[in-house]
């Protein structure tokens, strides 16, 4: 059997077609938010769109081809509450803030999350139906709030939320908060965020530990390559912003969640072939075979 590093590029192929429409919709929108490439924004609508999501299919109806600013004009003379949002966000209008109130008052929730990020207090009362529309933005709001109020855990766990259902800056400030308080454990569990720029700093961090210190190595070596291995962001090239021992290490990363992987795979095929060989497939097998086949992607 060929070994999980080989064959790289198919399986986060098969993890990426093996994705939710919605999770890439949030990566969209998140990416939006974050002003990643107009290009790149747009090609992640399209792709869920291509899932079956409904609201991208509209999305990639109102958005220009390139970044010119120019909405499709057939929806926003209809005030289409998505319309009006991303015309407010991508074109330079006096009334931006006049578009979002009436795309938030529509009942469309990352405008009504807009509104109260522009109108602080005031906007509290979009702030809740956003959170109960389940908007992920909406959600890393309430975790600032629960954090404003010295409640860390409480935060934490908004942040979660939003990092689960793809928002790349609910996965970054988990990130970044590990980082801050000196909890490398938690920030390798959330490294498979699709920015670069907190992935790079994780990367500093951890090299930096494990060479100064053996407590967690092989957790924190196995975790970040994890997230390095599923990034679809990433490729397994020499990253310039990194020195050439951190580059090195990142492929020791990579090496260290193959190898253990592998090495799980195998033995849990073995037992299998061991479990039917000997008692034939029963509940049992079955119900084992499942939950391997299951968690292919995410070993």
């Amino acid at each position: 059997m060929k070994g999980l590093k080989s064959q790289w590029k198919k399986k986060r192929k098969e993890r990426r077609n093996a994705t939710s429409a919605d999770f890439v919709y949030v990566e969209a929108m998140s990416s939006l938010e974050l002003r990643h490439s107009y290009k790149e924004t747009r090609e992640l609508f399209i792709e869920a769109v291509k899932k079956g999501h409904e609201e991208s299919k509209k999305i990639v109806k109102i958005l220009p081809k390139d970044n010119t600013g120019k909405i499709n004009s057939v929806f926003l003379n209809t005030n289409d509450p998505v319309a009006l949002y991303f015309d407010a966000k991508l074109c330079r209008h006096n009334n931006s803030d006049q578009k979002i109130r009436e795309s938030a008052e529509s009942g469309y929730s990352w405008a009504q999350i807009e509104y109260a990020h522009r109108n602080g207090a005031l906007g509290n009362n979009m702030l809740n139906l956003a959170v109960a529309q389940n908007n992920p933005r909406a959600f890393v709001f309430k975790g600032r709030i629960a954090e404003l109020h010295q409640n860390r855990i409480e935060g934490i766990q908004w942040y979660v939320l939003a990092s689960r259902m793809g928002y790349i800056t609910a996965s970054d400030i988990l990130v970044n908060w590990g980082r801050n308080n000196f909890n490398l454990f938690m920030s390798v569990q959330y490294s498979c965020s699709n920015s670069m720029l907190s992935l790079w700093e994780l990367v500093r961090d951890v090299h930096h530990h494990c060479c100064s210190n053996s407590s967690g190595s092989d957790y924190l070596k196995f975790h970040l390559g994890k997230g390095l291995y599923w990034n679809h962001r990433f490729k397994m090239t020499t990253i310039t912003d990194l020195t050439e021992k951190e580059n090195l290490f990142i492929k020791e990363c990579i090496d260290c969640y193959c190898t253990t992987i592998d090495r799980i795979q195998n033995s849990i095929l073995l037992f299998l072939l061991f479990w039917n060989k000997n008692n034939g497939i029963k509940d049992v097998g079955k119900i084992i075979g499942q939950i391997v086949w299951n968690e292919r992607y995410y070993l």
